[in-house]
């Protein structure tokens, strides 16, 4: 690839005509994943209860579970890499 954008859907844009289309105005439009997750939300706010406050704590907890567990990782692949070299 030349480093430059899919302008095209044919160019391997990732995104189908029927999703991009409404979302841009214009199949050949490309928006950032932010902008478009953005406009997703807003069109479908109403379709989902907001979360209780048991279950927002819930998410919390696995929010907090879920870091801790990345840092675990990091550490060990660290210290397995450490361990896999050469020590003479």
């Amino acid at each position: 690839m030349d480093g430059r954008l899919p302008v095209a859907l044919g160019e391997k844009s990732g995104v189908n005509r029927e999703v991009h289309a409404p979302i841009c105005g214009s199949p050949g439009v490309r928006f950032p994943r932010a902008t478009r997750l953005s406009i997703y939300r807003r069109e479908h706010a109403g379709e989902e209860p907001p979360l209780t406050v048991s279950e927002r704590a819930r998410l919390r907890e696995l929010e907090r579970e879920t870091r801790e567990l990345k840092m675990e990782n990091e550490f060990l692949k660290k210290a397995a890499a450490y361990f896999a070299r050469d020590h003479r």
